[in-house]
């Protein structure tokens, strides 16, 4: 979607935003990043560059400004890779993993970078190995894609991906490298069958499951759910509140609903592809309409809006804005544990 251009935008609005971004109160100048995030405007692309390099401000509004800022960045400082590379980790907060591996999939990386970044992917959960995969699609090198290859086919965050999503970050690699990622794809396209076969060995290791542990799963950096979802006051409201998820709900339907979210969606909170005449695809849940433009909120948790005039298409999503995979981060008794807990949210 093309930037809000300061032409296009009224003068009382612009002020207000370069005032929010020069306060000092940590909470405006976020919400004024998100504000400009969300609304693709490029007109203060210099002070988030200076915003990121302040050691002085928190880290989550450094980070946020940096993938704002970085599909017109350019090249990438290294001082700057290395900040966003050291939150990949599990031991980070989720949100500051998710908002750096999102920075990190738009940067112009160069051959060292890449290949730094591709040994990360071996250990890169499902939350974060979608975000970071696109950064390598701009360097498509027969010896990278072949090493990126070799390393997802290990990687604990490969069921997090769509095979669309694979087909295009390797689409520009050589044929070679494409062939070399059948066997993914087969991989991502489990029969029905083979996830019914999981889910009946999986369903009697749901008896020794522990709801007090279990909390300790939800609220924890491992699972990362609290990120997007809100129970009794606290967590993200990204997915559907789950203070009341228990009730009549089955422990199977609940496991079911962490290993294979897409099978099926709660209500209010089905995925929308929306199609523009630009050729841009965006993928949410809508969340707010008017007469001239509709606002989608995203995998990444980035609100977007869409004209109306641009729109083509508005066509109901089959994946769930949930990556699959995220229980590759736990045991399979921390797994009862996160059941349990569910269901006892009655």
């Amino acid at each position: 979607m093309a930037r809000t251009p300061l032409t296009e935008m009224p003068r009382a609005w612009h002020y207000a935003l370069q005032t929010a971004l020069h306060d000092h109160d940590p909470q405006v100048v976020h919400q004024a990043v998100s504000t400009v995030h969300s609304l693709q405007i490029n007109d203060f692309d210099g002070w988030l560059i200076q915003l990121a390099h302040n050691t002085a401000q928190a880290d989550d509004l450094r980070i946020e400004a940096l993938a704002t800022v970085m599909p017109r960045l350019g090249r990438l400082e290294p001082e700057l890779f290395q900040y966003l590379t050291s939150f990949l980790s599990l031991e980070q907060p989720p949100l500051l993993r998710l908002e750096a591996a999102k920075a990190l999939g738009r940067a112009e990386l160069d051959e060292g970078e890449l290949n730094a970044l591709a040994d990360r992917i071996a250990r890169a959960d499902p939350l974060i190995l979608p975000r970071l995969l696109p950064a390598f699609s701009r360097a498509p090198s027969r010896s990278l894609g072949l090493k990126l290859v070799s390393i997802l086919e290990r990687a604990p965050g490969l069921a997090a991906l769509s095979t669309n999503q694979l087909r295009l970050a390797f689409e520009p690699f050589p044929d070679e490298v494409r062939e070399a990622t059948k066997g993914l794809t087969r991989r991502l396209e489990a029969p029905v069958a083979d996830q019914a076969a999981r889910l009946a060995r999986l369903e009697p290791l749901l008896r020794r499951g522990n709801a007090s542990r279990g909390r300790d799963v939800f609220f924890g950096t491992k699972a990362a759910c609290s990120a997007c979802h809100f129970i009794l006051g606290v967590g993200g409201h990204v997915g559907p509140d789950l203070s009341r998820i228990g009730e009549g709900r089955t422990s199977r339907d609940l496991l079911e609903a962490i290993l294979y979210p897409s099978a099926s969606f709660a209500r209010g909170f089905e995925p929308n592809v929306i199609a523009t005449a630009d050729g841009m695809v965006y993928s949410g849940i809508i969340i707010r309409e008017t007469a001239d433009r509709v606002c989608l909120v995203t995998s990444d948790r980035a609100e977007v809006y869409v004209p109306r005039a641009a729109i083509e298409a508005i066509e109901p999503g089959r994946v769930s804005l949930m990556p699959q995979g995220l229980d590759a981060n736990l045991s399979e008794q921390e797994l009862a544990d996160l059941v349990a807990y569910l269901r006892s949210l009655q």
